[in-house]
């Protein structure tokens, strides 16, 4: 079976890729009828299914890391990450009702990761990855919308990346690299 990588190394098999495709472009089909229906700017409800999309990989990761992960402070760390994408979830999911936006379903990417000690580095690199690209997302969506309401939780997503961010900075000076060594 073909697989795919892309950039930060996940394996991604032809069929799920096109899937994954055929779905976000179906989700923005969806998304833009929706609010062409409500009168809401395009770029508004496309900023909407964008932090759909990434509370739903965080829920996701969090999950993973609460199961997966090796030590304590993963696992912990997995919580914050579920918890938090959740609750932001839910104020999106509100603010898109309110607006006529329907959100659609959200695929989360094959994350093929190691086990045991080397999950946590491995865990951390790709969580950081992750949040990094979703804070610069979110910073350009704030500078771009007009909505008061959707820059007030945008600001709020903001913050709540940014810790994120942090937390798996400091995962990361206490844990050794996933990428330094393959005898760990």
């Amino acid at each position: 079976m073909m697989r795919r990588r892309d950039k930060i190394g996940w394996a991604v098999s032809r069929p799920v890729y096109l899937l994954m495709t055929v779905g976000m472009i179906f989700t923005l089909a969806l998304t833009l009828a929706s609010a062409r229906a409500a009168d809401l700017s395009i770029a508004s409800a496309a900023i909407l299914q964008d932090l759909h999309r990434s509370n739903q990989e965080g829920m996701a990761m969090g999950r993973l890391a609460q199961q997966k992960g090796f030590t304590v402070e993963m696992r912990r760390f997995g919580d914050i990450l579920f918890y938090d994408h959740r609750s932001a979830e839910r104020k999106v999911v509100k603010l898109a009702k309110s607006e006529g936006v329907q959100l659609g379903a959200v695929l989360s990417p094959e994350r093929p990761l190691p086990t045991g000690k080397a999950f946590d580095a491995a865990f951390a690199e790709v969580a950081l990855a992750d949040h990094q690209k979703d804070v610069a997302a979110v910073e350009e969506a704030i500078n771009s919308t007009t909505d008061k309401r959707l820059q007030r939780l945008l600001t709020d997503e903001l913050s709540m990346l940014q810790k994120h961010v942090d937390i798996a900075q400091k995962i990361l000076t206490t844990q050794p690299r996933a990428t330094t060594s393959a005898n760990d």
